[in-house]
């Protein structure tokens, strides 16, 4: 055992003793011989060979542990007196023995001074332990360690002294607070390696973050050195509580990443593709916002997950229609041109109402194309974006056939200042004439036929007035003639676009027969015959324009019975999906009340509703899994099939009716089953307490859901910041958020007798003192009915996680708008400070003792000044108020008790220890503002309990902190 406890540098050996105390004691003295005494000196001899023996017996007197070896130095001295007695007679040989004898019992009192020493500092480091543990372990702990004190001081000061033996009884209950201690420093350090595991870029993102632990490990290695094991805890509890959410901030970071990288990749090949570069500019400026929400002084990855996904798929959306895009912008780009050359183009001024036109389609393409762009459908809008630009080309092209055509008209109008010119006349009509000719011979010229032969009466008129020699009448009949070949020229072209479309229009409504779905869809169909009929009626009269509208009515329409016919499609396809399932169903009257719903879903989709027909089958689906979830629950619990359903049911949008099998669950079913619905609904793990009464545990959880139900999804997803939900039903309101499990632990019972009040029903335990001031009116609760425990400690619990995955209250907690909180962490001396000075305590040592006292640290009394103590105390008394401050910061949910935060207030400011080792601050006024008591023991819980508020409708009207929950949690 000693050679063990020196290993562990808990017992000191004769080699290790200071030099001056131990460090002659392996030295026998010199012996006393007479030959060495001159005449008439016999103490010369022995004054010289005793004096190193008294040099180490002064310097013993001065060891730290002189007064535990009071008794041993007496006899040491007593010796070297009896050496001297026997060498002043001459003894020498007496004399030797003497001083011999007393060397000896030097060196055993020097060792065992030394031994007192390594006691006492295992017996402080005991000590320093059990403080350190105070308020983390049983209560019962540190009487258990003083009772131990006791009985270990019995040994080492007790008669005879056995320092050894209390050192060994020391270093067993060391090795036990030990086992406490260590995992709280181990746990800090295998996080830590765990997050430098994650890869440069992850460090490097959370840089700040990593360097304040760092920073921490440094203090907590220092503490563990010096014992100090009250900063251990403390640097240990600060440096967890900044890497949950920092690990839980890297993985959304990594996760953003992935997604980052992969709408880069996509951006990218959008940026290789010709004429692509203006389209993937918006979806890059998407990317930039992205970067800037991923930050941790934003912490907006929800928002910048959704940014990078929309931007991925719509650069995916772009890609699969660049070859539409390409056409689109090409076939753009030169009805443009055409459009402006033929606005130039003086023949085509009497044109105006069809160029009109050919302006709005192209208008109309671009808007489709733009609202396509801004966030529609970009395949669907740029196929009818090409559409319009398609239309708008055709009669951009007949029109240009039409201006040519007026150019002999032109000039024949052009004459008309010149009556006189019977030979530019005649010419004019020569260029008519030839140009009729040719419109008699091309496609159409039936079309055309009356306003030919009107033209032929006219040319011929002309001819009569000519011969006559009457230029006004030949040059008025000759304006007649042009217009009449003119309108014949735009009915060939009409006509000729009206059979090219209709030709198209046709085939495509033949194709819709040839649909599998056709007799389904004759509803839709009847739109397209009748446009079309409308069409060949229209040109008959001969209204082109007309005939033209109607081909493009038919168009469209035949557009949505193609559209139509997909979705039938689908819905056929899922519909002998269902029916498979419902075949299998073995309760024939269960199977017939299906078959009726599958029927009914039919009808919806044979009507063309095709959302209310997949509805419908969505629901048969979800029925049949909750059958089988209630089947499964009764008959086979641990069956994976159960969960599976009941994971099909959610997915099928039966959220309320796995809310209803829960409601509905039994007290004495299986608590296994209950949890795997639950977690279908909500997508969370859900662990109930085995140890507790079954019944007990259900009705918890029922409490539990039915409250995460009432969430909006946002609030409670599963993700780095809430994972799993566990209970225990103990009543015991003990309720806590696990930042790094990702945890929300309740253990408040369902229907318990506590209950969360508000207003001037919030009172200290047991008593009729209020928790809170008078609170001020726009931060008075909405009403002060008494909420159930079990509710209100679920939605505290989520608001919790709702807080890590902002980290709202790490980057604004020092924000008046918040709660004007401050947490120290280790930096805890401003505390120390500030309490001292507030009682008088000025001196190094008296600022020291407080420091000591709020760091748990053991320490004696610091020495009182000479100078009188203020206030007309004593010094006794100031360091008594001291202490009382302490254990009354220190004191648990004095949060909850406005009479003791107001003896802890110094200044304006309250410090408290919110947690074990955890110390916190905030304004005195804040509690003015309070929703509950229990809001004010950490800026964590002064977002929790705000949070709980706002969800169950606590907070009044007018309460400042629904501006910005609203914005966080809408």
């Amino acid at each position: 055992m000693g050679r063990l406890l020196e290993a562990l540098g808990l017992l000191p050996t004769r080699q290790r003793a200071p030099a001056g105390i131990g460090g002659a004691a392996a030295h026998s003295p010199r012996p006393v011989r007479v030959a060495d005494a001159g005449p008439g000196d016999p103490d010369h001899d022995y004054a010289d060979a005793s004096a190193p023996v008294r040099a180490r017996l002064d310097a013993l007197r001065r060891h730290p542990q002189q007064a535990r070896v009071q008794a041993q130095i007496g006899e040491v001295a007593g010796l070297l007196d009896k050496g001297r007695e026997a060498a002043r007679r001459g003894d020498p040989t007496a004399a030797s023995e003497w001083l011999r004898q007393a060397s000896e019992k030097l060196a055993a009192t020097q060792n065992l001074a030394n031994y007192f020493i390594e006691y006492v500092k295992a017996r402080a480091t005991l000590d320093a332990m059990s403080q350190a543990l105070k308020g983390i372990e049983d209560p019962k702990l540190q009487q258990v360690v003083d009772d131990e004190l006791k009985r270990i001081d019995k040994i080492a000061y007790g008669t005879p002294p056995k320092p050894i033996s209390g050192i060994e009884e020391l270093k067993k209950s060391i090795v036990l607070l030990r086992q406490l201690l260590q995992p709280l420093v181990d746990e800090v350090k295998r996080v830590r390696a765990a997050l430098q595991a994650k890869g440069a870029p992850l460090r490097n993102f959370a840089a700040a973050d990593l360097a304040q632990v760092d920073r921490l490990i440094v203090q907590m290695d220092g503490a563990v050195s010096s014992n100090t094991w009250g900063l251990v805890v403390m640097a240990a509890r600060r440096a967890l509580g900044t890497l949950a959410p920092t690990a839980h901030m890297m993985e959304r970071r990594e996760a953003f990443d992935a997604q980052r990288r992969k709408t880069a990749d996509t951006l990218d090949r959008l940026k290789a593709v010709p004429r692509m570069g203006p389209r993937a500019a918006p979806l890059q400026a998407l990317l930039s916002r992205a970067d800037t929400l991923a930050t941790p002084a934003e912490m907006g990855f929800d928002e910048a997950m959704r940014l990078l996904q929309q931007a991925a798929e719509r650069g995916e959306v772009w890609l699969s229609i660049s070859s539409w895009v390409a056409s689109y912008d090409q076939l753009r780009a030169a009805a443009l041109r055409d459009a402006a050359t033929l606005a130039k183009d003086p023949a085509a001024k009497s044109l105006a109402t069809e160029r009109a036109a050919i302006d709005k389609l192209l208008a109309d393409s671009a808007a489709m194309v733009a609202r396509a762009e801004a966030g529609g459908d970009l395949a669907a809008g740029y196929s009818a974006g090409h559409d319009g630009v398609a239309r708008a080309s055709v009669e951009l092209a007949r029109l240009k056939d039409l201006a040519l055509s007026r150019g002999p008209i032109l000039k024949a109008q052009a004459l008309a200042g010149n009556a006189t010119d019977l030979t530019g006349l005649q010419n004019s009509l020569t260029a008519l004439r030839a140009q009729a000719d040719a419109a008699g011979k091309t496609a159409f010229a039936a079309d055309a036929a009356g306003e030919l032969r009107h033209f032929a009466s006219s040319a011929g008129q002309v001819d009569a007035a000519l011969k006559q020699g009457e230029g006004k009448t030949a040059l008025a009949r000759l304006g007649e003639a042009a217009q009449h070949l003119a309108a014949a020229r735009r009915a060939q072209v009409q006509h000729g676009q009206f059979d090219a479309a209709l030709a198209k229009s046709e085939a495509r409504r033949k194709a819709l027969d040839s649909l599998p779905s056709a007799a389904a869809l004759k509803a839709r169909l009847a739109p397209v015959d009748a446009a079309l009929a409308d069409a060949r009626a229209r040109i008959k009269l001969p209204d082109a324009a007309a005939a033209l509208a109607a081909l493009q009515r038919a168009d469209d329409a035949a557009g949505l019975v193609e559209q139509a016919a997909v979705e039938r499609r689908r819905f056929d396809t899922e519909a002998r999906n269902v029916d498979g399932l419902v075949k299998a169903v073995a309760d024939p009257k269960f199977r017939a009340q299906l078959a009726a719903l599958a029927k009914a879903a039919l009808s919806q989709a044979d009507a063309l509703r095709f959302a209310e027909a997949n509805r419908a089958l969505a629901a048969i689906k979800v029925r049949i899994d909750e059958a089988t979830v209630r089947s499964l629950s009764a008959s086979k619990p641990d069956d994976p099939a159960l969960a599976a359903a009941a994971e099909r049911m959610m997915k099928n949008g039966g959220a309320a009716a796995l809310e209803k099998l829960i409601a509905d669950f039994p007290e004495k079913g299986s608590a296994k089953a209950m949890t795997a619905i639950a977690r279908a609904r909500h997508g969370l793990e859900f662990t109930l307490d085995a140890w507790s009464p079954q019944a007990g545990e259900i009705r918890a959880l029922k409490v539990i859901s039915q409250t995460l139900a009432k969430l909006p999804p946002q609030d409670v997803q599963a993700g780095p910041s809430l994972r799993r939900v566990t209970h225990t039903d103990a009543d015991s309101a003990d309720d806590e958020y696990q930042a790094q499990a990702a945890t929300i632990a309740l253990g408040s019972a369902a229907g318990g007798a506590d209950k969360q009040r508000f207003g001037a029903d919030l009172t200290v335990r047991g008593t009729n003192r209020p928790q809170l001031p008078a609170v001020e009116r726009d931060f008075q609760p909405a009403n002060t009915n008494p909420v159930e425990r079990l509710n209100w400690a679920t939605l505290h619990e989520a608001g919790h996680g709702l807080d890590d995955r902002h980290r709202f209250m790490t980057r604004h907690e020092q924000d008046p708008k918040y709660g004007n909180w401050k947490t120290y962490g280790t930096a805890v001396k401003p505390i120390a400070d500030a309490v001292a000075a507030s009682y008088g305590f000025v001196t190094a040592e008296q600022r020291q003792y407080v420091l000591d006292l709020i760091l748990n640290t053991p320490s004696a009394p610091p020495p009182e000044p000479k100078a009188a103590a203020p206030g007309g105390l004593t010094w006794e008394d100031l360091r008594q108020g001291i202490v009382q401050w302490r254990e009354l910061a220190g004191r648990a949910e004095v949060y909850k008790d406005q009479a003791a935060c107001n003896t802890l207030t110094i200044g304006d400011t309250i410090y408290h220890e919110a947690y074990p080792r955890v110390w916190v601050s905030y304004p005195a006024s804040e509690r003015k503002k309070g929703l509950t008591g229990y809001q004010f023991r950490a800026p964590g819980e002064w977002f929790a309990e705000l949070y709980a508020g706002y969800r169950s409708r606590k907070l009044g009207a007018r309460h400042p902190a629904l501006e910005w929950l609203k914005k966080i949690a809408p």
